[in-house]
């Protein structure tokens, strides 16, 4: 040992180790950087907006320690060539592996990843005190830090000899696999490639040796001190903060909070009390996240075995004891659990809080990914909401009065993509109920924003479309309506933004949208403009239009033009419309049967005072009975019981309204709930026969951004609707039923009836508003067929209008056409599909491992090395 140190402390080897790696580390740094300029790429990326800055930064403080460290060693080390070995090994590659295992392993520092680095980092620091200041690491604390060292020497020490044994064996294979032709022509391969080569075969050196240096400065040298200031001091106090150093070290490696929460959730399938998830709701959504996030705070699942591939490679033997001592050094950073816990993990948080977790946690999990570099996809997902990716430039808005209390408005958009990548942006935006959308085009220079007319297809064979569009990244735009009054924009893709290095500085490839809506103003001659519900991707600054507020989409009041009339009469397409106030009809007088249902779902432990008034002012409480559709069922409720905050789990109102239906075949059913989660609807379409009962969905404040379509056509068909609030469904319910004529709808404050009339059209602008009404009142029949859902689209092709069943899609050629065409005359053309923009294949793959495991690292280093050096022979060849 004694040679070992003195050869150790040589000044020519410690000069050639310190000094000799750390210049080839900054030369390689240089020549890569001048060769091939990735840190310059990862400039541009990060001011593009492809990568997070927080990535930029981890990776310049990586690349600044060989340079950082070789300043150190030549102002504080200069003589002191024991020093430098020691700065070398027990400073400088220390922090480079702890940084880099950051950001390639471990993206997450929470939890007990944060407590295990802070550990790593902390004995670095300490260490790096001690080589700077020897004569005042003589305090009460030396005790403590040198069982660190101690500690963590032996952990390294065992780790490194895991793998330096195969890896050692292996490498000497690869090398006697190459000839010395072949060496000799690495001299002519550039020098990049050689001074990467000298970099890593000094690098690969200095890695086999390392377990001997480490042992001798941690175990050895400090070893021994330690035994010396124990044995000096003699106090129990110092004993014990020695013995605490251990215990933190065997213990670091707790129970993890996923564990934690997988328990519960188990005691609760078994016992279904509710309180077992209220009680320890903050704990259990920690633990979900914690197992959806696997993948970022862990660097590997425990029982992996990642050893003994290695082992069989070199030896031909598998050396179980190996994966057994690899799974406890790095207990504290393996995550304890299953391959498939993360989706798992999903679903129950899904189950008992009546939301995706990437709504609910997504500030969270957006802060966890954006500290990788792993970037999503184009598509507009749940985690895109109000993410700052394509800039609105500029917006305008024009305005014709076509007759005396309609107005027809053009509402015009540039979007400007702030990234390196092809972006969708994603409106949800509900219509005023007296409102039409009659157009939309799409452009894709400055000089045509109006280049490419949209197509009122059915609504199946749009979506279809859209969605093969987009994967082929062709330029569709989709607008639909999703619910009585709610409606879905998506425009894709939006052009990603050149690259500043290649010339294009201020270059800009602009995308443009135009929507056309016909809408109504009221008594005091003013428009009521859509409402954004939710955006995606999309952002824009200060407004851009006159009287709209930073955040606005519409401006809040708009100019003043003529007051609507109460009541008009319209005459088209061999039909009569009429218009008439509400209170022109007269008040029901006989009452039905009926059956109230309330959603007992978890969300609804923020609407108690709401869904507390709504029941107090249903007026029809005697003979009608009152469920609440909560985790178990169908429940018979009391009218006069007290509602407590004790709503668990998520509801489907198809189920839902399937049970009430079976109970009560023939009863009115009033169905009260909150805005939902449209993210939990299935991923398939259903259908749904309302049978015999009228079904009305009643909110409490705010409509969904999205009914599914059985849902939504089974109330239509029959003959119920969706309300705001309970005032809303009293006040047009005591009307509706008796007096109203069996082709018939509400809108706004007023409603429309259709009878047939031979007469010729009247040309009138605003017969796209009638036309609209009249489909949907057609809808509501009891049984509507494919030939009845037809003439609905035909109507709508011939006003130009967007239905429940007629969509709209901006298409840019000839082939897109021909396929819109063919899917249009589909069996399944009407039927859409379910789509919640969850991210689970879309954006990234939560549930891929990012971070390659050690066996894994081998091939791919193994295989980078085989390309290069086929790269190399190839280019001697063509020499």
């Amino acid at each position: 040992m004694n040679k070992l140190k003195a050869f150790l402390k040589h000044p020519v080897i410690a000069v050639f180790i310190f000094y000799g790696w750390n210049i080839l580390a900054i030369l390689s740094v240089i020549v890569v950087e001048v060769n091939a300029h990735p840190i310059a790429d990862l400039v541009e990326s990060v001011l593009d907006g492809f990568t997070p800055p927080v990535y930029l930064v981890q990776v310049v403080a990586i690349l600044a320690i060989p340079l950082i460290c070789f300043v150190v060693g030549i102002v504080r080390f200069k003589r002191q060539f024991g020093h430098l070995l020691r700065w070398f090994y027990g400073v400088e590659v220390p922090l480079l592996v702890l940084g880099i295992f950051r950001i390639v392993a471990v993206n997450d520092l929470s939890g007990h990843a944060f407590w295990f680095f802070l550990y790593g980092l902390t004995g670095i620091l300490a260490y790096a005190w001690y080589l700077f200041y020897p004569n005042r690491f003589k305090s009460r604390a030396e005790i403590f830090f040198r069982v660190f060292f101690f500690v963590i020497g032996l952990q390294v020490i065992l780790v490194l000899l895991l793998y330096i044994v195969p890896l050692g064996v292996l490498a000497v294979r690869a090398l006697g696999m190459i000839t010395e032709l072949e060496l000799s022509r690495l001299l002519y391969a550039g020098l990049m490639f050689i001074v990467l080569a000298i970099f890593f075969a000094m690098s690969g050196t200095l890695f086999f040796i390392s377990p001997i240096a480490f042992f001798w400065m941690w175990i050895v040298e400090n070893g021994r001190v330690l035994w010396q200031r124990l044995k000096a001091v003699r106090e129990l106090r110092h004993i014990a903060l020695a013995t605490l150093c251990l215990v933190i070290w065997v213990i670091l490696p707790a129970r993890q909070d996923q564990e934690k929460a997988f328990s519960t959730y188990s005691k609760y399938k078994e016992t279904q009390n509710p309180e077992l998830i209220l009680d320890k709701e903050k704990t259990i959504k920690s633990g979900l996240v914690n197992a959806y996030l696997r993948n970022y705070r862990y660097i590997d699942r425990k029982g992996k075995k990642p050893v003994s591939p290695l082992y069989k490679m070199a030896f031909d033997s598998e050396w179980k004891f190996g994966d057994e001592l690899h799974d406890f050094l790095f207990d504290a950073i393996l995550y304890h659990g299953e391959m498939g816990d993360d989706e798992k993990a999903s679903l129950i948080y899904q189950e008992l809080f009546d939301a995706p977790i990437e709504r609910e946690q997504g500030k969270y999990i957006k802060y966890t990914i954006g500290s990788t570099f792993e970037p999503r996809r184009g598509e507009a997902t749940i985690l895109s909401i109000d993410e700052k990716q394509v800039r609105v430039t500029a917006r305008d808005i024009d305005y014709k009065e076509i007759e005396p209390g309609w107005v027809q408005v053009d509402f015009h958009e540039r979007y400007v993509n702030q990234t390196t990548n092809q972006q969708e942006i994603f409106y949800y935006f509900s219509m005023p109920e007296s409102g039409v959308i009659t157009g939309m085009w799409l452009g894709d220079n400055d000089s045509e924003p109006k280049k490419y007319p949209a197509q009122v297809s059915p609504r199946g064979a749009a979506q279809a479309v859209y969605q093969e569009l987009r994967r082929v990244r062709q330029d569709p735009a989709l607008l639909e309506q999703v619910g009585p009054n709610q409606f879905r924009l998506r425009v894709f893709p939006i052009p990603a933004r050149p690259w500043r290095n290649e010339g294009n500085e201020g270059l800009e490839i602009p995308m443009h949208l135009t929507l056309r809506l016909v809408l109504k103003t009221d008594a005091s001659g003013h428009l009521q403009f859509p409402v954004l519900n939710e955006k995606r991707k999309v952002y824009w600054k200060n407004g851009l239009l006159e009287n709209a507020g930073e955040e606005d989409w519409f401006p809040n009041t708009s100019p003043e033009f003529s007051p609507s009339k109460a009541e008009r009469v319209v005459v088209f397409d061999g039909w009569k419309a009429e218009q008439k106030s509400l209170e022109t009809l007269p008040k029901r007088s006989i009452q039905e049967k009926y059956v109230v249902c309330y959603d007992g779902s978890f969300s609804m432990n923020t609407q108690l005072d709401k869904l507390t008034q709504a029941l107090e002012l249903f007026p029809y409480k005697s003979n009608t009975p009152l469920y609440v559709a909560d985790h178990q069922g169908l429940q018979e409720k009391a009218w006069d019981q007290k509602l407590e905050k004790n709503f668990l789990g998520a509801l489907d109102p198809y189920q839902a309204l399937k049970e009430l239906q079976n109970k009560h075949p023939e009863a009115h059913l009033v169905f009260i709930s909150d805005r939902g989660s449209y993210e939990l609807l299935p991923d398939s379409s259903r259908s749904f026969d309302h049978g015999t009962n009228r079904i009305d969905l009643v909110h409490l404040g705010e409509l969904a951004p999205i009914y599914e379509d059985a849902v939504a056509d089974a109330i239509r068909q029959s003959g119920g609707d969706t309300y705001l609030n309970m005032e809303s469904w009293l006040k047009w319910h005591d009307r509706i039923p008796e007096s109203m004529p069996a082709i018939g709808v509400r809108d706004g404050k007023s409603y429309w009836t259709f009878t047939p009339d031979p007469s010729n059209t009247i040309p009138n602008p605003v017969n796209a508003v009638a036309a609209s009404r009249l489909a949907m009142a057609q809808s509501k029949k009891a049984v509507l067929t494919t030939v009845d859902m037809d003439a609905l689209h035909q109507l709508a092709i011939n006003y130009s209008f967007v239905s429940p069943y007629s969509s709209m899609i901006c298409l840019v050629n000839k082939e897109q056409e021909k396929r819109l065409e063919e899917l249009s005359s589909g069996e399944d053309r009407y039927q859409r599909e379910v789509e919640t923009g969850k991210e689970s294949g879309n954006a990234f793959d939560i549930g891929a491992k990012g971070v390659p495991e050690p066996e894994e690292w081998l091939m791919i280093i193994l295989a980078g090395g085989m390309i290069v050096f086929l790269y190399w022979r190839q280019r001697q060849v063509n020499l």
